[in-house]
């Protein structure tokens, strides 16, 4: 399996706090700007003068607010549209009104680097090195700034943390792209990513509850680095849907230390013009460290979930993948493709890959996919009614232009449910060995229940419906 379309091309910002001695107004005192912490107003009716600490006498942008605010300080930022660009380079908490305050700049500078690509960053928010900023129900619109870019090299970001840290609570970030993706001229370069957190130097982290990323260009989500942490909880990312243009990918984690992705909702993901290494993704974890991802909603993409290691990156150590629901990987290029609509992708990983419990259905392919992957655990799944095989192990592997491990090997296949596939119930390919396979109930799957082409496999207490449909005969218990 080849994925390359499905990289990432991904954004950041400054401030200067001001300083203010304590003045008396209107008989009430009002906390100095050397004094941490407080609070200042925003509001679309504001004026950009003052130090904002009184909600009747509010500041008219973030940028001013944000420039007057001590470290620790929470901006309250009214409902209204406010067409601005800022950076964040200190600890801040900004709050706006749930669905009534967006920040809808009509044009976007480059304010930052990008420590992964040659491409240029301009971030609508940049929270850059050291700061810790938390976003709390606010709206972030690209649509109006994309007439801003006119090149590949250009990437527009709706927030970026570089070098930082923050929290993200009920935040929308929607249409982070160069243009409309009706546009073949700039919506096919690899560039336009919702949120992204990335790290050349000290550590970054970002945590995600409750949020809303839709429309962007390549990525919803990506976090990348070994020094990168990321927790996207309760969250919904979709994609622009089936699209001749771009491979996007809804939740990328690439060279990441750790990252729990649990509770999500990742749809709407297909790129439509086919050709290999071309899918789209829903979930996209690639030479990770830690990760677990749990009690997830994916659908209709073309691989709903893509787990591969080249060894580029941190090596695999103790990935989780539990208790999802994944459903409708989707094939949309005329014809059909190979490689496109597999429900869960497991590709060249060699250790502590846990599959466990998820509920895999309808893919226009298989159901779970192994390829080129060794100690893999998988147990409990139900993979019904998929297009292909519900259960596949076998190869050759192939994570982007890095080493392809040819075989699976040595995996554990115990315990799932293979019903009504288009395919093999469970089929362990030419390109398995010495893997085991042991208490399935296959039933109804339309070539065999159980086929074994493999090397030194083992089969114990497998159940097929009709008795004895398996290839070769007797796998079945």
């Amino acid at each position: 399996m080849l994925i390359r379309c499905g990289r990432l091309a991904l954004a950041t910002l400054t401030v200067v706090g001001a300083v203010a001695s304590a003045i008396v107004l209107f008989g009430q005192d009002v906390a100095s700007a050397t004094t941490p912490g407080g609070t200042l107003y925003v509001s679309s009716s504001g004026t950009d003068t003052g130090t904002c600490r009184l909600s009747t006498h509010p500041c008219a942008t973030i940028t001013y607010a944000i420039a007057q605010a001590n470290p620790n300080s929470t901006i309250d930022v009214g409902a209204g549209t406010f067409p601005e660009q800022f950076t964040i380079a200190k600890t801040l908490t900004i709050v706006g009104v749930a669905g009534q305050t967006n920040i809808v700049p009509t044009s976007l500078s480059p304010v930052d680097t990008d420590p992964n690509h040659s491409t240029t960053p301009y971030p609508v928010v940049d929270v850059t090195s050291g700061a810790i900023a938390t976003l709390k129900n606010l709206t972030i619109d690209g649509t109006a700034a994309q007439s801003t870019f006119n090149s590949c090299g250009q990437d527009p970001i709706g927030i970026y943390l570089h070098d930082a840290s923050g929290e993200l609570k009920h935040v929308t970030v929607k249409n982070i792209a160069e243009t409309a993706p009706t546009n073949a001229s700039l919506f096919g370069c690899q560039s336009g990513i919702g949120v992204y957190v990335a790290t050349d130097s000290g550590s970054s982290s970002l945590t995600m509850g409750g949020d809303t990323v839709t429309g962007y260009q390549k990525d919803g989500i990506a976090c990348r680095d070994a020094n990168t942490s990321c927790a996207v909880n309760n969250s919904v990312v979709t994609g622009v849907g089936p699209n001749a243009f771009q491979g996007a990918n809804g939740i990328e984690v690439y060279g990441a230390a750790d990252a729990s992705v649990v509770d999500d909702t990742v749809t709407q993901n297909s790129y439509t013009a086919g050709g290999a290494g071309n899918q789209a993704t829903g979930l996209l974890l690639l030479d990770d460290g830690i990760v677990n991802a749990q009690g997830n909603t994916l659908s209709g993409n073309d691989i709903n979930a893509y787990l591969g290691s080249d060894g580029s990156g941190p090596h695999e150590n103790g990935w989780n993948f539990t208790q999802n629901t994944v459903s409708t990987a989707a094939d949309n290029v005329a014809g059909g493709e190979a490689g496109y609509g597999n429900g869960v992708d497991i590709d060249g990983t060699s250790n502590d890959v846990v599959v466990q419990q998820n509920v895999v259905k309808t893919s226009a392919s298989s159901g779970i996919v192994l390829t080129g992957a060794k100690n893999v655990t998988v147990s409990g799944n139900t993979a019904n009614s998929n297009g292909g095989d519900g259960i596949y192990v076998g190869g050759p592997g192939g994570v982007w232009g890095g080493p392809a491990p040819t075989t699976s090997t040595v995996d554990s296949v115990t315990g799932n449910t293979a019903k009504n596939n288009g395919g093999d119930g469970i089929n362990a390919d030419t390109d398995s060995s010495g893997s085991t396979f042991s208490g399935n109930t296959t039933k109804n799957n339309q070539r065999y229940d159980l086929e074994d082409n493999g090397t030194g496999n083992s089969w114990s207490s497998d159940h097929c419906t009709p008795a004895g449909d398996s290839h070769p005969a007797l796998l079945c218990s």
